[in-house]
């Protein structure tokens, strides 16, 4: 069976070549070359074509991302100081009376619950007609004070008795004098018996005179000093009456007032404990009020990036992204905390963002777009590099454990090893590889390899993010 096959195939050469010999010596020639021609070049394949871009320097951050819950700056648990029932729970703004429940946005000062207060206003009212009866009762007592006739008599009489007890004691000193200057002539036979004994007798008179005229004056002191003492001890009393009587007002209007539990700053009810008919006391929550215009988000953040190269009170920015809710709030760190989680690792870190107002389409009526108790996550810039070399992340092709791109040296892609530093968002740091200026292939790199021919047909920023798609 094979002769033949063999023979079919000569017979088909020769046929071939006697009909090339018919067609002309042209098409001989160009079968030849055909054949001989290389199968490289028959093959070459077209340029790939690619958009790129400029590589630039510029700055880039190193930011890291951790879990936040979102708390209320201020929140406070409203209870009364006092026993009594609730009576209601409303607010009036004008001459509208608005009933408090959760989400009621109130203003410091506002009156949201209140409690049994008749008995309570009664109370303050007779305790200040008390007060004001004392005070009536210390005047009287202090002009009494000031111009008791009584006391002034008696004054009078004391300064008589005073006057006379000085004569007398002057009488007195004279006279023994006399006594002593004529007993001495006495004893020199200058003087008689008679002056003598005359003398002795009038000092004796003087100084009984002195001791006579010394208790009247003592028992008009005395009486004096009584009446005097009376008057302003009548006068204490009521001073001291007053006293009390304004501290048991004030206790009165306290207790009053603690009737009215007050919003202690703007914000909103976040919880009601109960309802208006019940009886409440010191220690039992009435109303939750929380401040929603500022919250604070804690994050727990590792050691290793707090402290002067890293994370800084103050000085850090940081994008807060909360849970479920378009847009984000930046802000700054507010405070880090010195306690250290152990088993973690990590410090909390406190950050007040300011909360905005919405519409509410259901209710018409504006609110605040994020409540407390949210989860949130903190973007926190740890550290930025002022002059790197920024790529498009989309430029760096993997291969193995290794990062490459692809640049445009003379209408051919060289692939290059870089090294990558920073990412931030759709942009990378390369810190070994390239230097800026190079043109890096952004867009269809992934159907190249080194030495491929490429045509650029797209330059773009190098700024952006991503390529625009190859069409």
């Amino acid at each position: 069976m094979k002769a033949p096959v063999k023979a079919i195939v000569v017979i088909l050469i020769i046929g071939a070549l006697i009909a090339l010999a018919i067609a002309g010596p042209q098409w001989t020639t160009a079968l030849i070359g055909m054949l001989s021609k290389p199968k490289d070049a028959a093959a070459e394949e077209p340029a790939v074509d690619v958009v790129a871009a400029t590589v630039e320097r510029g700055a880039i951050s190193e930011v890291r991302s951790f879990g936040g819950n979102v708390l209320p700056l201020l929140q406070v648990d409203l209870m009364p100081q006092i026993q009594g029932k609730l009576v209601s729970l409303a607010l009036k703004r004008g001459d509208e009376t608005l009933a408090v429940s959760e989400n009621t946005e109130v203003k410091e000062g506002e009156v949201l619950a209140t409690l049994d207060f008749e008995g309570l206003k009664a109370d303050w009212n007779e305790a200040e007609s008390d007060f004001n009866r004392a005070v009536r009762t210390e005047e009287w007592a202090k002009s009494e004070l000031d111009r008791s006739e009584i006391v002034g008599g008696l004054k009078a009489d004391w300064d008589k008795a005073e006057s006379d007890y000085e004569r007398t004691v002057k009488t007195e000193a004279f006279t023994k004098g006399e006594m002593d200057r004529i007993v001495g002539l006495f004893k020199q036979e200058g003087a008689t018996e008679q002056a003598r004994d005359k003398a002795v007798y009038d000092h004796d008179v003087a100084v009984k005179d002195v001791e006579q005229k010394g208790t009247v004056r003592d028992q008009a002191k005395w009486r004096y000093e009584q009446a005097q003492n009376r008057v302003v001890y009548d006068h204490d009393v009521a001073v001291e009456d007053v006293k009390q009587n304004r501290a048991v007002a004030d206790e009165a209007k306290w207790r009053y007032e603690q009737s009215f539990i007050k919003a202690p700053f703007d914000g909103v009810v976040s919880k009601v404990y109960v309802d208006p008919g019940a009886t409440v006391g010191p220690g039992m929550p009435v109303l939750r009020v929380v401040h929603l215009a500022e919250l604070k988000v804690i994050a727990n953040v590792p050691n290793r990036y707090i402290g002067a190269e890293g994370i800084r009170e103050q000085v850090t920015d940081v994008n807060v992204r909360m849970e479920g809710s378009e847009g984000a709030a930046t802000a700054k760190v507010k405070k880090i905390y010195t306690e250290n989680e152990k088993a973690t690792r990590t410090n909390p870190v406190e950050i007040i963002i300011t909360n905005e107002k919405v519409l509410n389409p259901d209710t018409k009526r504006e609110g605040y777009k994020i409540r407390g108790n949210m989860y949130a996550t903190v973007n926190f810039t740890v550290r930025t590099v002022p002059n790197a070399v920024r790529i498009s992340a989309d430029a760096v092709v993997k291969i193995e454990d290794d990062d490459y791109v692809f640049v445009v040296e003379d209408g051919v892609a060289r692939r290059k090893k870089v090294t990558v530093g920073i990412w931030q968002d759709a942009f990378v740091e390369i810190t070994e590889g390239l230097e800026g200026g190079e043109t890096l292939v952004i867009g269809g790199q992934m159907k190249l390899t080194d030495g491929t021919k490429v045509n650029v047909v797209r330059m773009v920023p190098g700024g952006e993010e991503s390529a625009p798609p190859l069409r």
